[in-house]
């Protein structure tokens, strides 16, 4: 094989097994990669597969077990000038303690080019001082995940403020987040807020009326949304110029009897699971790019 542009490996229990194996693969070809459950992780070994990656241009990395989540960065320096999409998911992952909390920050300072960023229930180490430098040096990101229970703080929902192509934020069920300047995001097109428990439903109020070009906004679990939410996004959608369909996903006990006879064309309710994919922002575990390898060793 010659020109190998995706590498998927999943739900295997002995990536070293394929160590020699995969050393063979053209990855300097190779432009995404994806390892989901995978487990036995050798740090070395993956390090070096990403860095024979000149062409790398997305990577997800999803319920591993044993790399370091530092080394991994370190090596996805060597391919920054490319690199624009990283998808970091840690739920039921045991992942080593960065060892050198300010050479991760450096590291991740370096990659520029990002425009999707994605580090879901990253723990501890995602938290107003990382955002800063998120806004500082990744400025042409327009989709930033960071949902999960970390420390971020009002303060660095308005360092990304910062970030003037941003469209989507997925800040669900971040325990500190009061009351940011979500109104300065006037570009942002899909908000999440799902359990953020102490937010102000009058930072919400002022976000809808400063957002032209949302089209989506989740609020469900946040114990001070009431139906007053509902009554200003009507206000909002009525007016505004861009005249785009607003999607607010809100509980049924907080939606009133006649809603649904007397709410504008514009306003609707959201439906089932809030996903970016449904406003047309890309799933990275989605490759439909060829050629590719999909590998599932624990299925043969």
């Amino acid at each position: 094989m010659k020109s190998l542009i995706s590498f998927h490996l999943t739900d295997c229990n002995r990536m070293n097994f394929f160590g020699n194996s995969l050393n063979h693969l053209p990855f300097d070809t190779v432009e995404e990669i994806c390892l989901e459950n995978v487990q036995n992780v050798d740090n070395y070994l993956l390090c070096s597969i990403i860095e024979k990656c000149i062409k790398l241009r997305k990577i997800c990395l999803y319920r591993l077990f044993g790399p370091g989540i530092d080394s991994i960065l370190e090596a996805l320096v060597s391919q920054a000038k490319n690199l624009r999409n990283i998808e970091l998911r840690i739920s039921g992952t045991i992942v080593k303690e960065i060892e050198n909390l300010p050479k991760f920050l450096s590291n991740m300072s370096q990659l520029r080019s990002l425009e999707k960023l994605d580090f879901i229930n990253a723990g501890g180490f995602i938290n107003d001082e990382f955002l800063e430098i998120v806004a500082k040096n990744c400025v042409q990101l327009t989709h930033l995940n960071i949902a999960g229970k970390n420390s971020v703080t009002d303060k660095g929902i308005c360092n990304i403020s910062k970030l003037k192509k941003l469209l989507f934020l997925d800040m669900r069920d971040i325990p500190n987040i009061i009351s940011p300047p979500l109104e300065k995001m006037q570009n942002l097109e899909v908000l999440c807020c799902w359990n953020c428990r102490k937010i102000k439903e009058a930072t919400l109020f002022l976000f809808l009326q400063e957002a032209p070009n949302l089209r989506a906004i989740d609020v469900r679990e946040c114990p001070s949304v009431t139906t007053e939410l509902l009554h200003v996004a009507e206000n909002v959608v009525e007016n505004r110029e861009s005249k785009k369909i607003l999607e607010i996903y809100i509980e049924r006990a907080k939606i009133p009897d006649n809603f649904f006879y007397e709410k504008p064309d514009l306003l609707t309710i959201g439906i089932g699971s809030f996903e970016g994919v449904k406003y047309g922002f890309e799933n990275i575990l989605k490759c439909e790019k060829i050629p590719q390898i999909r590998i599932q060793p624990n299925a043969i």
